[in-house]
């Protein structure tokens, strides 16, 4: 494990002893903010002095070095810079006016930052002092999205927004889509526009996009961030062959910032290039849904990763921010020096409460047995619908997100990654609040649940181009099949496998189901009017319809949940646990469809916040309640104390 901090300078009264402090909780090396404008003051001219002391006093101390080498942004850049590259900067869509940031499609930059990374190479690579080298390619403080908030209020103009409206993006928008598309009218006719020529095209906002423009646009918008992180990538691993290369991204993938997680791994792993995550909080399951799409992307590409906070954190922020690195398998813990220490110019460095997390789980750290957690499960981040819609992470699927995790660990896998075949790593794909996929991963989604996958979902599933036969033969539904809305009364059909639906107390009512499946269809739960004695009703709309249902395809199972389902008569609310219910029972009782449990465990929990990782050899549980949990498996108890991280060592088969 790497674990890094930032904010220690030769400058600070006290340097030494908190280098030393550092040291001895196993910190392996502390981060430094490079600014281009303090070293190269005049073009060609290198001033690195003021690195050189930070370096003499991490090496007296046997610590290593991480130089954040940020070259983007608007507090970093020299005005010499700005002006040989022609001041050509980011220009947001909803005013029309400029960040103070050059935008990315300014290919001036390129060869200043190509000359700047070589002569920091020449500098430092002789003094073997470097553990990775950060790359701060862009957005607000070197993360590579585009900007969101600034460095600092008034400086420039700047907000959450789409910045791709100077001269160059514009230029380099109507350059992707002439090589996307023979002429206007195929153009037109895949994306329903009706532009009169590829000249007169700019990027909208998305009210001003059909759906087919906008997630065309969007495209783009990623793959042009993604593109210049690549010349970044390669231009690094260029100066720093034998040196880890970590980029530096942030926020949670939406549609503003650029960003695509997965595409990022995808492109780091030719340059043996990592990925740093800078997200995370205090709280564990926030963390947890911040970075695991990167933690999956990053395993199924082969490339490593680690975590970084947003903002300050707390005591048991500390703890959490640990469970999720270890239980994520990340490489790189980075912290900033001010959420574990204090520091006056008279006291110099003294250390908080949260200091003493950091040495009490020194051990778990540096063990080197997190590096493979055990994941059956995938949840699927819908992507393509989730760029429709404008949001990421929308709160319903947070709070499914937040009960499924209470019950296992699992990873999130996106469309790309299934379409790059990473459902082999998994035996479960679960969904929710999904309609639309993208095409590309359909073959392989049914191919591996042919091969005997189990894929849960909430309804059925098509693309932007309307339904897909595929996905409608996977779950199961007929050519002429219907969806039926209105309240029906429910029969559980296979008490012995619903265990867990069957707990509730609320009536088995549901507002939503389908009629007319395939053969290879089991209903399990079937509903039918809300009064079975009015005989008036049609025969077709009960009886036979179904809320629940599973499909046999292949060797796999398709489990079909329609919802909402529990729905309370006399307030019309919902029942917003059932579906994950039904996930219990499909995890943990899926012997009774004849498939093998294989070695997934069901995790006995007394009280809520508690959370576990299985590992090959045990399991890592944390407990984030006030108080003791008892944890049980196998038949065995153990004392799970409040906020702590305990490692259950055990032979996982």
């Amino acid at each position: 494990m790497y674990i890094t901090y930032c904010g220690i300078s030769q400058k600070h009264a006290g340097a030494s002893q908190a280098v030393r402090y550092y040291k001895q909780a196993g910190v392996t090396s502390i981060q430094t903010y490079i600014f281009w404008k303090e070293i190269e003051k005049e073009p060609g001219v290198y001033n690195w002095t003021r690195y050189d002391d930070e370096v003499k006093l991490y090496q007296e101390h046997g610590l290593k070095w991480i130089p954040f080498i940020i070259l983007g942004p608007n507090y970093t850049t020299p005005d010499w810079v700005r002006k040989a590259t022609g001041e050509i900067f980011y220009r947001c869509l909803e005013h029309g006016r400029e960040s103070g940031a050059i935008s990315l499609w300014n290919q001036a930059l390129r060869p200043l930052i190509d000359r700047f990374m070589a002569a920091f190479a020449a500098h430092y690579l002789p003094q073997d002092i470097l553990e990775s080298v950060l790359l701060g390619i862009t957005g607000d403080y070197g993360e590579a999205i585009y900007p969101v908030f600034g460095n600092w209020p008034l400086d420039y103009h700047t907000h959450y927004g789409f910045w791709c409206g100077d001269a160059l993006a514009i230029s380099d928008y109507g350059r992707f889509l002439r090589e996307r598309y023979d002429d206007i009218q195929q153009l037109n006719t895949n994306l329903h526009t009706q532009f009169p020529s590829f000249d007169s095209i700019r990027p909208v906002l998305r009210k001003g996009a059909t759906e087919k423009q906008w997630l065309v646009q969007m495209e783009w918008y990623r793959e042009s961030m993604n593109d210049y992180a690549e010349f970044w990538m390669k231009t690094a691993k260029h100066h720093f062959p034998d040196v880890p290369i970590y980029l530096c991204t942030g926020g949670r993938g939406k549609n503003c910032e650029g960003s695509d997680f997965s595409l990022q791994a995808k492109t780091c792993a030719p340059f043996d290039a990592r990925i740093r995550i800078t997200n995370e909080s205090s709280d564990y399951f926030v963390n947890f849904i911040s970075t695991r799409l990167v933690a999956s992307a990053c395993k199924l590409y082969a490339i490593g990763y680690g975590f970084e906070p947003c903002s300050a954190t707390t005591t048991r922020g500390m703890v959490a921010r640990v469970f999720n690195v270890l239980s994520s398998g990340a490489e790189q813990l980075f912290d900033y020096v001010k959420n574990n220490m204090e520091y006056t110019e008279t006291a110099g460095f003294t250390k908080k409460e949260s200091f003493a997390v950091l040495e009490k789980y020194q051990p778990l750290l540096q063990s080197g047995r997190f590096a493979n957690p055990r994941a059956d499960v995938a949840v699927l981040i819908p992507n393509t619908q989730w760029t429709l819609d404008g949001e990421a992470y929308p709160a319903p699927f947070i709070e499914k997100t937040k009960q499924l995790r209470a019950l296992i660990d699992f990873d999130f896998v996106d469309e790309r990654m299934v379409a790059d075949g990473a459902l082999t790593r998994y035996r479960y794909l679960i969904t929710y609040f999904t309609s639309i996929v993208d095409g590309a991963m359909i073959p392989n989604l049914v191919a591996w649940v042919n091969g005997g996958g189990i894929f849960i979902t909430t309804g059925r599933l098509e693309t932007v181009d309307g339904p897909s036969e595929k996905l409608d033969r996977l779950i199961g539904l007929a050519q002429e099949h219907d969806e039926v809305w209105g309240v029906q009364h429910n029969e559980v059909l296979v008490p012995e496998f619903l265990h867990k639906v069957l707990r509730s107390d609320k009536p088995y009512v549901t507002k939503r189901g389908f009629i007319n499946f395939t053969e290879t269809v089991d209903i399990l739960a079937q509903f039918q009017s809300h009064d079975p004695s009015n005989t008036t009703s049609k025969a077709e709309y009960h009886g036979h319809g179904a809320s629940i249902w599973c499909n046999r395809h292949g060797n796999g199972l398709s489990f079909v949940y329609t919802g909402p389902m529990g729905i309370d008569l006399d307030t019309w609310m919902e029942d917003p646990t059932m579906y994950a219910r039904l996930i219990q029972d499909c995890l943990f009782n899926i012997e009774a469809f004849d498939a093998p449990r294989q070695n997934l465990p069901e995790l006995h929990i007394t009280g809520n916040d508690v959370f576990a990782t299985r590992f090959p050899d045990g399991t890592l549980v944390v407990n984030f309640n006030d108080d003791a949990v008892i944890w049980e498996q196998h038949e065995r108890q153990h004392t799970i104390p409040s906020n702590e991280i305990v490692f259950i060592q055990e032979t996982c088969s």
